[in-house]
């Protein structure tokens, strides 16, 4: 085996022996939030905590699927899912997080649209790319997460718009492939976020890809397969 595949290895193996541990500190976390009488000060740094558990937990599975699914090994758990309770629940994640940046996240989907995808991985890719909008968004900004036909009769579009900054011209081309190897350590999501939703849309016959509107400088577009 060559040394980089070995060393591939041995990191997929450490970052699968971190969840366990990471997984009952949020237990234990939620259990303190759910049955303690706690001060708005004790609960808020207990709910950063917690959001920030989320966040590594992602990371790692983000890690860990992203591998697979270059190696093309990644098998999707495929299944009939509300997009509706899909947008509201990873938007529900953040209200927390753009209050205090002052920012408003809101959710545009009309009842009974079901798509047929990988509840987790899909959510992952969603919650990659809202990361990305509340750090780049200036307050008083907006983030619109909506959904709407697509060109293909098969699939629906899901939208995640903001208000921030537009993506520099010289970014965009390369903006969907893996990055090079940072010169110091960054985040999963910086780094390899888009790359890893690019590859995850791709493996339920869709597509990602970089759109502006009038109102919205930076629009991700997700492409997913209707329920059949």
């Amino acid at each position: 085996m060559v040394p980089e595949r070995v060393e591939e290895e041995r990191l997929l193996r450490m970052i699968h022996d971190l969840r366990n541990p990471l997984a009952v500190l949020m237990t234990n976390i939620e259990y303190v939030l759910a049955e303690t009488a706690l001060s708005g000060e004790a609960r808020a740094a207990l709910e950063d905590s917690l959001a920030a558990g989320r966040r590594m937990t992602r990371q790692l599975e983000s890690s860990l699927d992203l591998a697979r699914l270059e190696r093309g090994d990644k098998v999707l758990k495929l299944a009939p899912v509300d997009l509706g309770g899909l947008l509201n629940m990873v938007a529900d994640r953040y209200r927390a997080v753009a209050r205090d940046a002052k920012l408003q996240i809101e959710t545009r989907v009309a009842p009974g649209l079901r798509a047929n995808l990988d509840l987790d991985l899909v959510a992952c890719v969603l919650q990659n790319i809202i990361d990305n909008a509340i750090r780049y968004t200036r307050s008083g900004g907006r983030i619109r997460i909506s959904v709407g036909p697509s060109n293909r009769s098969r699939f629906y579009e899901i939208r995640v718009a903001n208000t921030g900054e537009p993506i520099p011209l010289a970014m965009r081309a390369s903006l969907l492939d893996r990055p090079p190897a940072p010169k110091e350590p960054q985040s999963m999501c910086r780094d390899l976020g888009l790359y890893f939703g690019r590859l995850a849309i791709e493996a339920h016959g869709g597509r990602l890809r970089f759109v502006e509107e009038p109102e919205f400088p930076v629009v991700f577009v997700l492409e997913i397969p209707k329920a059949t």
